[in-house]
């Protein structure tokens, strides 16, 4: 109970000290995204009565059902396979024993029943806000593998993270973050793998190397078909551009770039008098998005309800250069909703998807002074894409909202620390430098894509607030400051795109910025960083 009390102190701390952001870039893109939704919708409707193409609506019904249809659930096999993960885990925890044992504080059983033991880790970030979704993701796709539902796959993966936490690491106090980061992150990597599985699996007449590609994204599926001798690929289908099913709709972009960073605020302060405040990086960037629901964005009348996280996305950005080393992982997956769609052959239509969204953000980035880790576990919110298509343009606002599970680097603790030196503060702020936070995050983006000058532009706005966790520190009871620490983040990206040919071959500018403020007691920080970027890439 403390630990609700404690999240409703910090949303009204967050009420009470948060300023509305001046207009700033978002503002015309947030009023954007409104006159295009409103004007859309109002074409879509004059439409009403226009021909389609295919428009047999049990033809998609068989389709939805066919793409969706799960074979028998092999139990059995997936308690084998997850235990099989969980013990190379645990050999792996009693091997690095030494390690492992200044985390040992022996909590009774009677704790672990209570709550009393069920307290924040201070391990460090990389394994708690990587390495434990990543084990999520595995269990989530090993689950799915074996034709599990997607409720029953989430519960798999929150089954392995209790066990874990309970049973292998009995000597341990339960870690709530890692209960959550498991489970929730774990879904929204797992479900793109699988999807993603699922389509390169799905060709409708193989070529040589398909068979091959199919072990890539998701080897348990794969092994499971050739163990059961039962075909992945779904004859009857249209294929697409790649040989594979046009059921599932797709957009990949494959790049390379080169940026220049400048640093500004306590970035460019921080670096010392002899390091830059502008670095050259480069840049290699991998970005999949997935819609399982047949005839998605095609000249058709589509009603639909979904709850198979059937719309899913992946961003990985790698950026290395001198002094500088970012990975930047974002994930997203519409885990149930509606998706309406009136589009006429030749003419101007919408299409709208409604629902719950989960996602997953770990960004770790160093630039020159330029410091940032985030670990963000966007809990169940609210998700809209919206399409207008007519003959050569096609227009996508798409926006997200959810109350966020955190982990955020503090810019301002090493001054607090400076300020304070006797006081025993947060151990993983002591430790690490970084804290737990509660907080929400807000996401806009607008895209239009022009055929004939074979032009893409668009932009992307997000802001988030967090208050950190109180309470709950490992070690709550050796504490004499649990100070309070908060963060605002807001971040922005403009782009143009040019298509030289009608290959998939681009050339882009694009220009990001991100703003961080932040306090930890009565210290403060403020940091800037922007970047220009020029890339060459693939869209497939």
């Amino acid at each position: 109970m403390s630990g609700v009390r404690g999240g409703w102190r910090r949303l009204a701390r967050l009420r009470r000290r948060s300023r509305a952001p001046g207009p700033g870039p978002q503002a015309p893109l947030l009023a954007a995204a409104i006159v295009v939704l409103a004007t859309s919708t109002a074409r879509a409707d004059d439409g009403a009565d226009a021909p389609y193409r295919d428009a047999d609506e049990a033809a998609l019904e068989l389709a939805y059902d066919t793409l969706t249809a799960r074979r028998p659930p092999h139990y059995l096999r997936a308690l084998l396979e997850e235990t099989v993960i969980m013990a190379g885990s645990a050999g792996w925890y009693w091997i690095d024993r030494d390690r492992q044992v200044a985390d040992w504080d022996f909590p009774s059983w009677q704790q672990r029943f209570n709550g009393d033991a069920w307290r924040f880790d201070n391990n460090p970030f990389p394994i708690n806000f990587a390495w434990h979704p990543f084990n999520g993701g595995a269990f989530h796709v090993v689950a799915r593998a074996n034709e599990l539902s997607l409720p029953a796959s989430i519960g798999c993966g929150l089954a392995t993270s209790m066990a874990w936490e309970w049973l292998l690491e009995f000597r341990e106090k339960v870690s709530v973050n890692d209960v959550i980061s498991t489970t929730i992150a774990g879904t929204a990597l797992g479900e793109f793998v699988h999807w993603f599985g699922r389509y390169v699996e799905s060709a409708p007449a193989p070529r040589w190397w398909h068979p091959y590609v199919a072990w890539v994204p998701n080897a348990p599926r794969a092994l499971h078909h050739a163990l059961d001798g039962k075909p992945a690929v779904r004859a009857g289908t249209a294929p697409d551009a790649l040989g594979l099913s046009s059921d599932l709709w797709h957009r990949f972009l494959t790049a390379t770039s080169v940026s220049r960073a400048v640093m500004s605020g306590d970035a460019a302060d921080g670096a010392g008098a002899d390091a830059p405040d502008a670095l050259t990086i480069g840049e290699l960037r991998l970005t999949g998005e997935l819609a399982a629901l047949p005839g998605y964005l095609t000249a058709r009348h589509l009603r639909r309800g979904f709850a198979e996280a059937n719309v899913t996305a992946l961003t990985v950005r790698l950026a290395l250069g001198p002094d500088a080393i970012a990975l930047d992982w974002h994930s997203d997956a519409i885990i149930a909703g509606w998706h309406t769609q009136h589009v006429p052959d030749g003419g101007v239509g919408s299409a709208t998807t409604v629902g719950v969204a989960i996602g997953y953000r770990y960004r770790r980035e160093l630039f020159g002074g330029w410091r940032e880790r985030q670990g963000l576990t966007h809990l169940p919110g609210l998700a809209l894409d919206h399409h207008v298509l007519a003959p050569g343009v096609v227009v996508r606002a798409r926006a997200r909202a959810h109350v966020d599970f955190a982990g955020l680097h503090a810019g301002a603790h090493p001054r607090w620390e400076a300020d304070h030196p006797d006081e025993v503060e947060k151990t993983i702020l002591d430790r690490h430098g970084y804290y737990y936070a509660w907080g929400a995050s807000g996401r806009v983006e607008l895209e239009a894509r022009l055929a004939g000058p074979r032009l893409d532009l668009g932009g992307v706005v997000q802001y988030g607030r967090y208050a950190s966790q109180e309470g709950l520190d490992r070690n709550q009871e050796s504490l004499t400051f649990d100070v309070e620490a908060e963060d605002t983040i807001l971040e922005w990206e403009s782009w143009l795109r040019w298509r030289p040919t009608r290959g998939p071959l681009y050339v882009e500018g694009r220009v990001s910025h991100q703003d961080r403020d932040g306090s930890v007691g009565d210290a403060s920080s403020s940091q800037a960083l922007r970047r220009y970027v020029v890339e060459l890439g693939a869209a497939l």
